[in-house]
């Protein structure tokens, strides 16, 4: 289900608002095609697999999301410490496509210095803009469901409007999926309340005609969620990161039960609970 790639070059560092140890590099993948130009993430074991299965979920799902890679970086770099460590001393990062489009925070120049009025006149702009996506309630369903407690500016690619009219949006960074990077089998509660953070930081700027276009959203994704195999998914992950049968059960049983609940919890982080 995942390629590998390995990298090709040297591991560039790279800052721009990300919290995690990341880099740029070429890596040629397992798939065949010419090097591709990678961000490559340094992760401990959940992080991993957080973001590999919300990979294979919102590729099943349609939702842009990078080309993702499970990338083999030689043993002897001193650059990598936190990804899981192979027999031979190699170690694994995850590999995403770069696509080229900047993330919302770099878009707007906002930070945690931005004033609460710079801030309103900035997303005031902006999410209209993001909300012309029509994908937009499918992102809200999806963080709901899978209890991604961290979307914040920086985890949405956005690369403006095309001269089509389209939206240029890709959703990355899942790293804090399955309600944090930490998470222990008692953590995943099917019915549980999560933080969505588009809820802070978009729907203040969300007119009701965008909320109502964003439920509209919610009867297709609770189809094609409920078609995703996802217990083979899950397996598949858990025995490449050698999770325990409580921690795989546990995923498993969170996202089959959870899709229940995604409907009225979006109208929740949507604020919109008695409109019709």
């Amino acid at each position: 289900m995942i390629n590998f790639a390995t990298i090709a070059g040297e591991l560039l560092p790279f800052r721009h608002g990300n919290v995690n140890q990341t880099f740029k590099a070429l890596v040629a993948t397992s798939d065949g095609r010419v090097p591709v130009a990678a961000i490559i993430k340094d992760l401990p074991v959940k992080e991993l697999f957080n973001e590999l299965i919300s990979f294979l979920i919102l590729k099943d799902l349609g939702l842009p999301v990078p080309d993702t890679y499970l990338g083999l970086v030689p043993a002897g770099n001193r650059q990598i410490s936190k990804g899981p460590l192979l027999p031979d001393g190699a170690r694994l990062v995850l590999a995403s496509k770069d696509v080229g489009s900047p993330n919302l925070k770099f878009v707007t120049n906002l930070s945690d210095l931005s004033s609460e009025a710079e801030a309103k006149a900035c997303l005031s702009r902006f999410v209209p803009e993001l909300a012309k996506w029509g994908k937009f309630g499918e992102m809200y369903a999806f963080d709901t469901w899978v209890a991604n407690v961290d979307r914040n500016l920086g985890n949405v690619l956005f690369g403006g409007t095309k001269p089509d009219g389209s939206v240029d949006v890709w959703v990355i960074d899942h790293g804090q999926a399955l309600t944090s990077e930490m998470w222990q089998p008692n953590d995943l509660i099917p019915e549980g309340s999560y933080m969505n953070k588009l809820q802070i930081w978009a729907v203040p700027f969300l007119t009701d005609d965008n909320k109502s276009t964003c439920l509209g959203s919610l009867q297709l994704f609770e189809i094609k969620a409920h078609a995703l195999d996802k217990r083979s998914k899950v397996e598949y992950l858990s025995k490449m990161f050698g999770l325990d049968d409580a921690s795989k059960n546990a995923v498993t049983n969170f996202l089959e039960l959870r899709l229940a609940e995604v409907s009225g919890q979006c109208r929740t982080a949507l604020m919109v609970e008695t409109m019709i």
